[in-house]
């Protein structure tokens, strides 16, 4: 099967069929007027210029139609045959849509009949049913929205595919390429800037050092909801950590300025002054998973941000910095759930 844009003699191609579906499964809940009145907008040559139209083809055999006007922000027409219903037609043709759409919000007046197919889409109902010209419809919206992956150090992109199965809406992995907070300031500003010209609603999942640098770019004005697992909150006290580990002082980091390690990234003096010039403050709800065995954040450090930030904390007995194991998977799993069923 195929999707191709219609050119305006294909859609006239097009219109039997969308008489075909209207007449066996909606045209019962119109009066004889309304009727009349979607028979003469299909048969507007005013009316089709203005639709842009896509439909899917099966070789030449064309299975289903979804037209758009007002720049692909309200879908005019949307008919799947009736012997093809159920396979995955109408979703197609709606993504090849919304790929294309550059509007946050797309509308519909659906049919009585076709509303529980828009909600499985996404769409919810703005007000109540309504009769113009004996043409009852139902308003519906359709928001824009997408979850942003962060991940960790170590981390990638491909891990936000874990993610999709718990939303509706799109999951997108951000392959950032920072090391630093700094750098990451700006690439992680410019992404989210971007994606809330395209999107509604940006809810972010953030992984570790991913929650920091997310954090430290003062994205917060994008971002609706977030999800934290095993977050850095204190790099500071991560580094001053590191420090201890590798056996050395900050009066000899000063000094030296770098120290290498054997495991991790080098000490940094001018890593540590930047994390000390910049601290985060942080204002989006948030929940926040956590491992009581996670060895580079303490407990009381994740408390301590929970204390000022509008956070909730869910901790695993046994849980590590990096969940992994498949009980510890499952746990995440369940978290997610947990938190989108109470919302």
């Amino acid at each position: 099967m195929k999707i191709k844009e219609l050119s305006r003699k294909n859609l006239n191609k097009a219109l039997p069929l969308v008489w075909d579906v209207f007449s066996k499964y909606e045209a019962k809940n119109y009066s004889e007027n309304g009727k009349q009145a979607f028979w003469n907008a299909i048969h507007s040559e005013e009316y089709l210029d203005s639709l842009t139209a896509y439909g899917a083809f099966d070789g030449k055999e064309l299975l289903g139609i979804i037209a758009t006007r007002k720049e692909g922000s309200h879908i005019a027409l949307f008919f799947v045959d009736g012997a093809h219903q159920g396979k995955g037609i109408g979703r197609k043709l709606w993504n090849t849509v919304l790929a294309q759409n550059t509007s946050k919000t797309v509308t519909v007046h659906s049919s009585l009949f076709a509303t529980p197919i828009y909600n499985k889409l996404g769409f919810v109902q703005t007000d109540d049913v309504q009769d113009v010209d004996g043409i009852q419809y139902v308003p519906m919206e359709y928001q824009k929205n997408i979850v942003v992956y962060v991940h960790g150090k170590g981390g990638s992109a491909s891990e936000a595919e874990h993610y999709k199965q718990f939303f509706k809406e799109d999951v997108y992995g951000f392959d950032y390429k920072s090391e630093n907070p700094w750098d990451a300031k700006a690439e992680f500003t410019d992404k989210f800037k971007e994606l809330s010209h395209k999107y509604n609603r940006i809810t972010l999942i953030a992984n570790s050092i991913g929650a920091y640098f997310s954090m430290n770019s003062g994205i917060e004005k994008f971002i609706h909801k977030a999800y934290f697992i095993s977050p850095i909150v204190s790099l500071e006290r991560l580094i001053l950590n590191m420090i201890e580990w590798a056996g050395t002082t900050e009066q000899e980091l000063e000094k030296k300025k770098i120290i290498p390690v054997d495991l991790g990234d080098d000490l940094s003096w001018d890593y540590i002054q930047y994390v000390r010039n910049h601290k985060i403050s942080w204002t989006v709800p948030t929940d926040i998973l956590y491992g009581s065995a996670d060895n580079l954040q303490s407990l009381d450090t994740i408390k301590e941000f929970c204390s000022k930030a509008p956070a909730t904390l869910t901790i695993m007995d046994g849980g590590e910095h990096w969940f992994h194991t498949q009980e510890q998977m499952e746990f995440l799993d369940e978290w997610i759930r947990n938190i989108n069923e109470a919302n």
